[in-house]
């Protein structure tokens, strides 16, 4: 296998030109304007250039799909215009060997005032194809871009999508050996999106080279056999796909950690001088008070942090003062997510942890060995009143902040995850017919029901021919207590082979509350390939439901996600109930336990 790309010790310096003052008024306040005003990037030079790129080495083999990461200002884009020699490196070597295509920025390479059919040739002329060869492909490229009504209107009246469309289609027609894309398949709409990944994928497998940047990590895990991860301008990592991400996302949670630990640090300052300016005099018939005078998030080593992983130890640390004896307290907390969804309500005594008084200062622990929140950012509220009369209590209302992050290839839809297992099984299973017509959802007792085209969809080669709710003893339920096992069978039809099936499921909240997504990618289960009958079972060893109707939808796609063999929309309604005397609230129960340090 011969080498596509190589770059040697390549950099690439940008002059940054201090602005002249562009009037009067500019001259005079730059006169006041202090030196250490003026912003430094630790890119810059002590000249005030600008390095974008220093010191890079990498090699491409032919057929290789490399994705880049990293942030904004990293030096992505930067390494895409230098490998298609819109710009020359400032040092260092560029072998490129093969004709490249490349879609790098929305509208580059094309003439404003030409239309999009004589930007075709334009493009292709560029690309060093003759006109005989820009004919041939026309027709494709239009068709490809969906663009037939507007293909004679001159391109600056174009959308960013419409831009895009043509300048993705124009790339791969035109023979490349070489594919760079940039960012710009973000503008697309959902449908475009599927379209692009789906040709990206057909080039992987016809051999292309392709260099793939993306913000879209999902994208780069689906499509790439490789990553490499640039920082301020150097590599960082290079090598599997999977472990350069979640090198790349560790070092973003570090560091969004730090940012919000300042901010938060910051807001709690401002919180208690608020608190202590209002504080009103305590009657002496209320002299006794309990009080929450600190809250913190630890992780598994007890440090302080703001930004947590999926599924990794968290611990909320509630410190106290106590004015006087409080007997039989009853410490809460809350969980919401920043747009408000409550999650989750729970306190000690619900929790069955008495506390039988309390004096003076003390700390007070909420642990989870794994946390099932999934990514977004979620606030705590805590309170410390009491049952006994005559006692004052303080609540905390939302103060307290943190993120979650997904850093390892697992789940990361919905609110929560309910930590199931999948399971394979072809064995047993007999097969069903096809359908007379596709769209037909899944009945009871493996019969195919009635059609609903709003509600079902898909390719139809792969069938969901059954789905059931089953208990720990097998036997179906379509009604649960909340903790108990909770397994869902998904029994399927495949009248042809198909590779790298991925099953998914969802489950909805009867309000619209999306609870959670998992999949059999995300949950490690890798299917090779999948012909006739068989079934996937998800199961969940307590269920953290909170009392209430939910909807389960299931789907059948291609690894990639670009295929959708079939997909169920909320067709399998369960619920939930509680039977004990618990008075636990929200979505979710995040399944801790408490500790006291009086």
């Amino acid at each position: 296998m011969s080498t596509a790309i190589r770059l040697e010790r390549v950099s690439k310096r940008f002059a940054l030109r201090q602005r002249r003052a562009q009037s009067f008024q500019d001259l005079v306040v730059g006169l006041f304007r202090r030196k250490d005003q003026v912003p430094v990037d630790l890119q810059a030079g002590s000249n005030g250039d600008l390095w974008a790129l220093r010191d890079v080495s990498f090699s491409v083999e032919e057929g290789e799909t490399i994705g880049v990461i990293g942030s904004n200002g990293a030096g992505k884009s930067t390494l895409l215009k230098l490998i298609s020699r819109i710009i020359e490196p400032t040092s260092g070597e560029i072998e490129v060997n093969g004709r490249v295509g490349a879609l790098l920025e929305l509208g580059a390479g094309f003439h404003p005032d030409l239309t999009g059919r004589e930007n075709i040739y334009l493009n292709g002329s560029i690309l060093g194809l003759s006109r005989a060869e820009i004919k041939e492909k026309e027709a494709q490229i239009i068709a490809f871009a969906e663009l037939e009504r507007f293909i004679d209107m001159p391109v600056k009246h174009y959308s960013s999508g419409m831009h895009m469309r043509l300048g993705f289609s124009v790339a791969v027609h035109t023979d490349p050996k070489i594919l760079l894309v940039d960012e710009v398949l973000a503008v697309g709409d959902e449908n475009f999106q599927h379209k692009c990944l789906d040709r990206i994928t057909g080039l992987r497998r016809e051999g292309i080279t392709i260099c793939f940047v993306s913000h879209g990590l999902g994208q780069v895990r689906r499509l790439c056999s490789r990553a490499l991860w640039l920082d301020r301008g150097a590599i960082q990592a290079d090598g599997e796909v999977q472990d350069v991400v979640t090198a790349y996302l560790r070092q973003a949670a570090i560091e969004e950690d730090s940012r919000m630990g300042e901010a938060g640090r910051a807001a709690q300052g401002v919180s208690r001088g608020a608190r202590t300016s209002h504080q009103k005099p305590v009657e002496a018939s209320r002299r006794d008070s309990l009080e929450v005078v600190g809250v913190s998030l630890l992780d598994e080593t007890g440090r302080e942090r703001q930004v947590f992983q999926v599924g990794e130890p968290w611990t909320v640390r509630l410190a106290y003062r106590s004015s006087g004896i409080t007997r039989n307290p009853v410490f809460r907390l809350a969980v919401a997510r920043n747009d408000g969804l409550h999650v989750c309500a729970l306190d000690t005594r619900s929790a069955g942890f008495n506390i039988p008084y309390l004096q003076g200062e003390g700390e007070l622990f909420y642990r989870l060995d794994q946390l099932p929140l999934m990514e977004g950012t979620y606030l705590v509220s805590a309170s410390g009143p009491s049952e006994a009369e005559g006692i004052t209590g303080d609540e905390r209302h939302r103060l307290h902040a943190f993120k979650v992050r997904q850093v390892e290839n697992g789940e990361r839809y919905g609110l929560v995850s309910l930590g199931g297992r999948w399971t394979w099984n072809t064995s047993g299973i007999a097969p069903v017919a096809a359908p007379a017509s596709q769209g037909l959802i899944g009945g009871e007792g493996g019969r195919e029901g009635p059609s609903d085209p709003e509600r079902r969809w898909g390719t139809g080669e792969v069938r969901v021919v059954n789905v059931s709710f089953v208990d720990a003893a097998g036997m179906p339920r379509r009604v649960f207590e909340a903790g108990e096992p909770w397994v869902v069978r998904l029994r399927y039809q495949a009248d042809r082979e198909i590779e790298k099936p991925v099953f998914g499921l969802a489950v909805h909240r009867t309000d619209g509350v999306h609870i959670c997504g998992p999949n059999s990618r995300f949950g490690g289960l890798s299917i090779p390939s999948i012909e006739g009958p068989g079934e996937v079972l998800y199961a969940v060893d307590s269920l953290p439901l909170m009392e209430g109707e939910y909807h389960l939808s299931v789907s059948a796609h291609n690894r990639a996600d670009t295929v959708m063999y079939d997909y169920h929309d909320r067709l399998y309604p369960f619920r939930v109930c509680r039977f004990n005397d618990a008075q636990d609230q929200g979505i979710a129960s995040l399944g801790g336990h408490w500790a006291w340090e009086g």
